[in-house]
């Protein structure tokens, strides 16, 4: 059986501003992540690596991450393919056109940059078709110089970059495997992991680089054996994001106070120092539970995540119900509800369900 794997958008260099105090921290588990794929390819004995596209986040990232990269990837044991993507495109003075020349003396790692079949020493049964993207925003199907089927290529594998025409500013077929006679196909560009169908994969990023990645962070371990391909995910993630929206409702009226916030928060199962949460609070509580959560929020800081960030926290306290802002018809229900013989408890909850509903209904 031979082995190899396929990831891409590192983006290495980004600033992770996202994730405020724990942005330094953030950048360097992304090396960590380095290491972990390294110790992957030892332990599947991959005979390649594929790297399709932002290995780098742009041309700003400086001349330190390029050479910790570089000595981290010369350390990985098996042949490493590198191939530019939209934010590391390749052109003269270019980031990966940097790194280039800094990986010059070192035979294990190859650039693809060319649109030429690439045949693996260590994978003789499989022709690989490398799309390197050689300007920022191409608007062209990057597949369409892969040429037709020849008995020489053995199995055909499409390695891109890029969307599909089915997305907003996509350019590469859906039907790219199909359409251009390949037995898989392996695409760069989006961080969520996707498979489009049965033989085309987007790879996904080793690690969620914001709070709208919806993954844990994934390599893909490609097996051949007797022809047949299996592709499997392997995680490799190191940080969580998490958002978290509710609407806080006093307990008074069948809500749970704090406790709603506080059980989403117990819900996390993501090691504190690799986890930024994003709190978006509303709703209303009454003035001691707003005390019970003001102690909450305070402790949260404390509490050993790598960052909490309070972007939107909009919870007031109850007030009194205005009868005048019930609709005329429903006045007089409401003006009875407040002349009843009930506790005051009651008929508070009473009104602020009557007009939940009203709301709901308007």
């Amino acid at each position: 059986m031979s082995t190899f794997i396929v990831t891409s958008d590192w983006h290495i260099g980004a600033p992770m501003n996202s994730a405020g105090c724990a942005a330094e921290s953030f950048k360097e588990k992304k090396y960590e992540v380095v290491s972990q794929i390294s110790d992957v390819i030892k332990k599947k004995d991959a005979k390649a690596l594929f790297i399709l596209g932002d290995l780098f986040d742009s041309d700003r990232v400086g001349e330190p991450d390029i050479l910790r990269t570089q000595v981290l990837l010369s350390k990985i044991k098996c042949p490493i393919y590198i191939m530019p993507g939209n934010h590391d495109w390749w052109h003269q003075g270019g980031t990966i056109y940097a790194f280039h020349r800094s990986c010059e003396k070192n035979q294990n790692i190859h650039m693809l940059l060319e649109n030429e079949p690439l045949k693996v020493n260590e994978l003789p049964e499989i022709t690989f078709f490398p799309s390197p993207i050689t300007r920022k925003n191409p608007i062209n199907d990057t597949s369409e110089w892969i040429p037709k089927r020849s008995t020489e290529h053995g199995i055909r594998i499409g390695l891109l970059h890029g969307g599909i025409d089915t997305a907003p500013g996509g350019n590469i077929p859906k039907e790219v495997t199909k359409i251009r006679d390949l037995d898989f196909t392996f695409l760069g560009d989006w961080h969520n992991p996707v498979k489009i169908d049965e033989k085309t994969f987007y790879c996904g990023s080793p690690e969620p680089m914001g709070f709208d990645e919806k993954h844990e962070g994934q390599i893909l371990i490609v097996d051949i054996e007797d022809g047949k391909i299996k592709v499997d995910p392997e995680k490799v993630g190191k940080v969580a994001w998490h958002r978290i929206e509710i609407k806080l409702e006093p307990k008074e009226v069948g809500g749970q106070g704090c406790q709603s916030l506080i059980q989403e928060i117990d819900k996390i199962d993501t090691p504190p120092e690799s986890t930024v949460i994003r709190l978006h609070l509303s709703g209303n509580l009454y003035w001691d539970e707003l005390n019970e959560l003001d102690r909450y929020l305070a402790e949260l800081r404390l509490s050993g995540w790598a960052h909490v960030d309070f972007e939107d926290i909009h919870v007031e306290p109850v007030e009194d119900i205005d009868l005048n802002t019930f609709p005329d018809a429903i006045k007089e229900v409401a003006g009875e509800v407040m002349d009843s013989d009930a506790v005051d408890v009651v008929k508070r909850r009473a009104l602020m369900i009557l007009k939940s509903k009203l709301e709901e209904i308007q």
